[in-house]
């Protein structure tokens, strides 16, 4: 199973990161600012008491591999470090409406 990468940092993308062990080995949820002002006590609790996800504070996407590949650069903005994560699934869960043209 490939990893699974949740971007969002309310509710949603909680649950969502929680339940993301299902489909994928390792759970990687990445979040602009902190969880606290956000998403509800319980599910930051689940989501640190679960070693298959890991929280990124500060990160983005900086790419996605084509289809085949399945990898996604994930960069951290406070340093500039990049890391290639071999991905199966990215969900989208930042709230916006009307936010991305496809």
């Amino acid at each position: 199973m490939k990893e699974v990468i949740v971007v969002g940092g309310g509710n949603s993308a909680g649950q969502a990161a929680v339940f993301s062990r299902q489909v994928g080995r390792q759970g990687h949820l990445l979040v602009r600012k902190g969880l606290a002002d956000s998403m509800i006590s319980y599910l930051i609790r689940r989501i640190d008491a679960n070693a298959n996800i890991t929280l990124h504070t500060g990160h983005e996407i900086t790419s996605l591999g084509a289809t085949n590949s399945g990898n996604a650069c994930v960069e951290d903005a406070a340093d500039d470090v990049l890391q290639t994560h071999a991905i199966g699934h990215v969900f989208l869960m930042d709230g916006r409406r009307n936010q991305y043209r496809w």
